[in-house]
């Protein structure tokens, strides 16, 4: 069964840059799953998506906060946090378990699923919160309590979604 990251207009945080970097960073994600559900999970060609994956996700961040500071958001060192946990955390927590277990099954299910789960409850969350649609959900948490909540968040969308544990 071939798993796929669906675009829903809830998404749209009405910035028209910001969402077609959103769609984009799906279809990324997209083609990371079709490469997994090859009948062999190639390395060479995952280690190729998901350093595209990362460079596309580093430039969005980038290029996400730049507009938040342009438009003077009261959240954007809240936002930049977020990101960085993301980029200098979870990415490199998901890659070594990749090269740990040669790229198995599980380990690819593990990494889709955390970055898919992530994706879709950032930018439901947090990045809803820069059009002023939603408020932050950390914004009055401190950094401990602000990790715990986005874990229980993740761990979620991972079981509702594909039926992973985390």
């Amino acid at each position: 069964m071939e798993n796929q990251l669906i675009w829903k207009d809830e998404y749209n945080i009405g910035v028209d840059n910001i969402d077609r970097e959103h769609q984009k960073l799906f279809g990324i994600i997209n083609e990371l799953f079709a490469l997994r559900d090859e009948e062999k999970i190639d390395p060479e060609k995952y280690k190729d998506g998901i350093r595209y994956l990362k460079e596309h996700a580093l430039q969005h961040f980038l290029d996400e906060e730049v507009y938040m500071e342009f438009i003077e958001h009261k959240e954007l060192e809240m936002h930049k946090r977020l990101h960085k946990g993301f980029r200098e955390e979870t990415l490199p927590a998901l890659e070594q378990e990749l090269i740990a277990q040669d790229y198995s099954l599980d380990a690819v299910d593990h990494f889709l699923g955390v970055c898919a789960g992530w994706l879709i409850g950032h930018t439901l969350t947090e990045d809803r919160a820069i059009a002023g649609d939603e408020i932050s959900k950390w914004v009055d948490l401190l950094p401990d309590e602000e990790l715990a909540e986005i874990k229980k968040v993740i761990v979620k969308l991972l079981d509702d979604m594909f039926q992973l544990e985390a």
